[in-house]
């Protein structure tokens, strides 16, 4: 037997578990055949260099990759496979210029897999923190069709179109809730810090006059807040914890999802946004001939609103007892009309594939165009919201003066 050498290797175990550490092997290959035997899936192996992460700690391999990452890895990958590289190296190719350690132990992970005869598609599935079950079928329908690049092609728009939404539905709701958050601190501050000299002010000068309603409203909410400050600081703490923990609950999310889809003119944003996914999902599922019943419990699956999710899942097993899908969202509480139209027309002939992906794109636009309205509505909105508050603040403070100034004529 050759020499042996200690190789350094990151991998996780079979019930998922991070594996790390260091073995004596004559090569790498041994090494990995070793790691192999004690049940170990190795995605790096290195000789002499520790693969240390952070301070000196090993991170698990499957960390989950944020939406926009996941979009970029898949478009790099369809562009080397469409240039007429071997999936193999492409991976290799990706893994090298991966500057993340745990992204690129993933990559090489699959690699190793690939070389050792493993699917690419039963490669994803062993990493479902940053391969979904949607994102897997889709390539699983490719890599058996063979035509692996135009699946992740279909992947990269539908996960783009979706960020490129989310972004806008993000952008449209912090700009409101950003201004009256800084109003609501702006008030705070004048309430504690500046009322209550504005106040001694008044006290000191002595007129003897009522002070005007609106004076004496401000003067006694400054108050209010000044003597239970703690109380209410603690009351918002623990109603924010409280919400916290419900929403990390099955209960919660379902609770306020049904909350979120009832709000008025907000709502119907929302079940757009869930419905665009859920469209565009079934349809390219069908695309990729996967299943009618699979697709569509998939495309429930991938409705971020749970209330949505639980009601398309009971569809999916009605639909899988013999009911047509159609009949069953005729009267859904969750689903617009020209959208069932489309998937009504499309059942009936046949091409439903094509009728979801046209109503995916439709209500998109549609979305996009009422985010663009509602932004450009609300800015005037709270431009007078902010108006009023700062004349409010003025005509409390400038009208006592006003009086006193005039008393002082006499």
């Amino acid at each position: 037997m050759g020499k042996l050498s200690t190789f350094y290797f990151l991998g996780q175990r079979e019930n998922g578990e991070c594996a790390s550490g260091e073995i004596f092997a004559s090569d790498e290959e041994n090494a990995r055949q070793q790691l192999r035997r004690q049940g170990i899936r190795t995605a790096l192996v290195r000789q002499e260099t520790a693969i240390r992460l952070g301070r000196g700690k090993i991170r698990c391999l499957e960390k989950k990759w944020d939406e926009a990452k996941l979009v970029a890895f898949t478009h790099q990958l369809a562009v080397l496979l469409r240039s007429g590289l071997p999936l193999v190296r492409s991976l290799q190719i990706l893994e090298r210029q991966e500057i993340n350690p745990s992204a690129k132990a993933v990559l090489a992970s699959m690699a190793s897999g690939l070389i050792a005869g493993h699917s690419f598609h039963g490669i994803l599935h062993s990493y479902p923190q940053i391969f979904d079950s949607t994102y897997c079928q889709m390539v699983e329908a490719g890599d058996c069709a063979g035509d692996l690049g135009s699946a992740l092609e279909n992947i990269v728009e539908f996960r783009s179109r979706m960020l490129r939404t989310k972004r806008r539905t993000v952008s449209a709701l912090f700009y409101p809730f950003t201004v009256l958050a800084v109003a609501f601190v702006t008030i705070l501050f004048l309430s504690i810090h500046v009322i209550p000299k504005f106040e001694a002010m008044l006290t000191a000068g002595g007129s003897g006059q009522r002070l005007p309603a609106i004076t004496r409203g401000m003067i006694a909410m400054s108050a209010f807040l000044r003597g239970h400050m703690l109380s209410l600081l603690l009351g918002i703490f623990a109603a924010v914890a409280a919400v916290s923990y419900f929403l990390r609950t099955i209960r919660g999310q379902i609770f306020f999802g049904r909350i979120a889809l009832a709000m008025p003119f907000l709502g119907k944003l929302f079940l757009m946004q869930n419905l665009v996914i859920f469209l565009q999902t079934f349809g390219l599922l069908l695309k990729h001939a996967a299943p009618f019943t699979d697709a569509l419990l998939l495309a429930a699956d991938s409705i971020p609103n749970l209330a949505m999710k639980k009601y398309f899942r009971r569809l999916a097993d009605r639909v899988r007892g013999g009911e047509l899908l159609a009949d069953l969202l005729a009267h859904s509480p969750y689903m617009l009309p020209f959208i069932h139209g489309l998937m009504a027309v499309g059942e009936e002939t046949g091409r439903l594939s094509p009728m979801l992906l046209q109503a995916s794109d439709a209500l998109s636009e549609e979305l996009n165009g009422a985010l663009e309205r509602a932004t450009a509505m609300v800015q005037p909105i709270l431009v007078l919201i902010l108006a009023a508050v700062v004349a409010t603040i003025a005509a409390a403070m400038f009208l006592p003066m006003t009086q006193m100034l005039q008393l002082s004529n006499f």
